[in-house]
């Protein structure tokens, strides 16, 4: 009798072993899948958690921004976001950032984003830092729009120095682009001063003249 408890209990010991090994596996099999299937980055990835997320998160931002009279970070700061799977850029201005944001709270903001008469508007200004460059000039979307279109430039014309190009920028031919200047070669045609290849550059009109 004393053995057949024992044999018994072996057996029940055994049984629940080996539920636990099978478990085991069955999460290490699905960990793997996962991995495989790149799960995990539209599990983690805050872009990807759910649709329009990186979007709510900018309204978000520009609500606490606009509550606080961050003018600088209402205006002038873009930050990066995936809309319908295409990454671009957006601020506050943004009508779908606006869409976004608290009715009650918008009401509160006195915010005004203006034209600087030097530097342009903040679209200007963005496009002309650098951050977009060559064939993405006419690719990239800002606040849904391209800097060609922002800036009025037409992709595949030459590039001819002073150009204008949108508020308080112009074209200039150089050997390379300074630091803040957008290289738009590739978007408009590769410019040559002699026998010298160069650059095509966004610039502010002061440093041109």
């Amino acid at each position: 009798m004393l053995k057949e408890r024992m044999s018994r209990k072996g057996q029940e010991g055994v049984s629940l072993t080996t539920l636990l090994l099978i478990i085991l596996g069955v999460v290490v099999i699905v960990v793997i899948i996962l991995g495989f299937t790149g799960a995990f980055s539209f599990i983690f990835n805050k872009v990807s958690i759910l649709p329009g997320q990186d979007l709510q998160a900018v309204a978000t931002s520009c609500e606490i921004a606009g509550q606080n009279n961050l003018i600088a970070d209402y205006c002038n700061t873009y930050k990066e976001a995936e809309i319908d799977g295409v990454k671009q850029y957006v601020n506050c201005e943004d009508p779908r950032v606006q869409a976004g944001m608290k009715a009650e709270v918008k009401s509160q903001i006195s915010v005004v984003c203006g034209t600087d008469a030097e530097k342009g508007n903040s679209l200007d200004s963005f496009c002309a830092s650098g951050k977009i460059k060559g064939a993405d000039f006419g690719k990239t979307l800002i606040n849904g729009k391209t800097c060609a279109t922002i800036m009025n430039l037409v992709e595949g014309t030459d590039c001819t120095a002073n150009t204008s190009a949108g508020n308080g920028y112009v074209l200039a031919i150089k050997p390379s682009c300074g630091s803040g200047e957008a290289d738009i070669t590739g978007f408009t045609k590769t410019p040559v001063m002699g026998t010298v290849i160069s650059r095509c550059c966004v610039v502010a009109k002061s440093a041109a003249k």
